[in-house]
This record gives C-alpha cells, structure tokens and sequence, in this order.
C-alpha cells in the first residue's frame, strides 16, 4: 500500500474534509476487503517515497500502521514516486498494490489499484515574498509578492503585509487562470517580522500565507578610509547601512571587495577602486585621480555679496 502524504493532500474538500482524509479512509476500507493472511508492506510518498515499518503479518497491524502516518508540508517527487511504483510492480512477490492520492499516475501496470481522494480545486497560491531596500538611507523597505491562480477562471487575488502585527498595506491584482503576478508594495514601514496573506482563501491553506524578516534584507556596506577614521562613525545612523573603518596604512585594495561603497576622506587609493567610490577632500598630486587643488580668498556669492558662514 501507497499512501500519498505530499503537501498538496491537506487540501480541503467541498465536502469539509481534507484529501488525505479521504485517502486514510479509503485506504482502511480496501484493507477491510482483502481476504486471507497475506503480509502488508506500507510507503509513504513525501518528501520521498519510503517505507513506512517493516513487513506486517496482518490486516489489523496495517491499518494501525495507517493511522500513525501524517502529511507533510513538502511535495513529493513524481519521477522517485513513479520510479518506487515501477519497482513494486515488478516484484513477483507483491500481489496487488494498492495507491492512495488525489491524483493519477499515467500509465499504471495492471496490478496497481488507484485510489483516488478528490477532485482537483481551485488554489490560489504565493510564489514569493521578497523585501528590498529600494533607496539609500531610508528605513522603509520594497516588498514583492508573486501570487498565482491555479484555477480555470480569472480571479481578483488580494494580499494583505502585517509587521510585527500591524497593518501595513493592502493591493490586489487579476491574474488569469494558470497565470503568475507581482504585487509591490513601494513602502512598508520597518518591522522584525513581516507576513503575507492572501485572499480569496482556499482548501489549500499552506500557500495562502508567507513570512519574511526584515534583517534578512541586506545592508548597504560602507568602507571608510581616513587618517582620523572616527569621522565615518556617523554613517552608522543612516538606516539599512554598516559601516567598517580603516586608516590609509590599514587598506588593502583587496578590502573592497566585502563592500558596495568606499569613502576616502584626506586619502586616494592607490589604484582605481572596482566599486562605487567618493573621494572627500583628497589631497592633490595623486598619480590616480590627477586632481588638482587651488587655494582661493575672498569668495563672493553671485550678486557680489560675501558669503554667509
């Protein structure tokens, strides 16, 4: 005996029970039917199919056997699955192989019994939940939802973001049947713990909610390079930034390379940095950068006046 425990059969059906219920009950039904003392061999098939015990001398120990299998909330793999029932089938030992799912499997040898716990349901799903930050400096984040529509009409999928509990914000998109959508949400307010929901819901409750952290969004990282590197601890007040210094003799242009940005302050590298790079009053005569300094007085603003300080 096959018995189906993927993630898909904890659907529920019109008729309020889940399709590995069915499949439980189902299953114990055809073992009530069999005849004789013959011995019973259990698998499951999530996430690989597997058997389940040993070998059991009877009825009574297999549908026991049944009652301690639960589902799981991963998918099955249907080239493993296919590859296990080609197996059994080709065992000459094996008298009838009886396979409980809510789907069939094409091309079933003949001593196969299917089983089958449901019809197929309309699911709406989330593919992803993803944070970004979008701008530099700022401490609200860019969400990105995919949803999908597993269903043979068009349907108006609605998202709802929670952080940390509360509200963030509300979008909505038609999808087509058997179609994929992005819903973004430009900004939502920081949080420890973000959480998707999506609406309608349906028998398939597992894909209808997905979580995301907001430290898991990665921090823009900063170099600062500077005779006096206590200049750049302000940069650390800036959202979404971390921020590591170093005095010119400590650097290595192999250091950039752990770093999206590099500030040079009284300094110039060595060589052209390969990210992007500010240079803060670098001082003249650099080989590098070629820049050149003049000193000036009295500086005047454009109507004439001097400026104010």
């Amino acid at each position: 005996m096959v018995i189906d425990n993927s993630a898909a059969m904890q659907a529920t059906t019109p008729a309020g029970k889940t399709r590995f219920d069915n499949a439980i009950a189902a299953a114990r039904d055809a073992l009530d039917r069999e005849r004789g003392s013959g011995q019973v061999t259990m698998y499951v098939t999530a996430p690989q199919p597997r058997q389940v015990g040993g070998v059991m001398s009877g009825i009574g120990e297999a549908k026991a056997a049944i009652a301690r299998i639960q589902p799981v909330d991963a998918p099955d793999d249907p080239a493993a699955l296919a590859t296990l029932v080609g197996q059994l089938a080709s065992d000459s030992h094996i008298g009838r192989i009886i396979f409980a799912s809510y789907r069939p499997i094409v091309g079933l040898p003949a001593r196969v019994t299917p089983i089958m716990a449901g019809e197929p349901i309309a699911n709406y799903a989330i593919g992803s939940f993803a944070l970004s930050r979008e701008s530099f400096g700022v401490a609200a984040l860019h969400a990105r939802v995919t949803v999908a529509n597993f269903s043979p009409s068009a349907t108006t999928l609605k998202v709802t973001i929670t952080g940390d509990g509360k509200a963030l914000g509300t979008a909505q998109t038609a999808v087509e049947p058997g179609a994929v959508n992005a819903i973004d949400f430009a900004n939502i307010a920081p949080a420890a713990v973000y959480r998707a929901q999506l609406d309608p819901s349906d028998g398939f409750m597992l894909d209808n909610v997905a979580y995301a952290t907001g430290a898991a969004v990665k921090a823009v990282a900063v170099l600062f390079v500077s005779p006096t590197p206590n200049d750049g601890a302000g940069l650390r007040t800036i959202p979404g930034v971390s921020v590591e210094t170093r005095t010119p003799d400590a650097f290595a242009p192999k250091d950039l390379a752990n770093f999206d940005l590099a500030i040079f302050e009284y300094t110039t590298p060595k060589e052209l940095p390969a990210v992007n790079t500010l240079l803060v009053m670098p001082p003249p005569g650099d080989p590098v950068f070629k820049i050149t300094a003049q000193q000036r007085r009295g500086w005047k603003s454009r109507d004439g006046r001097p400026p104010t300080r």
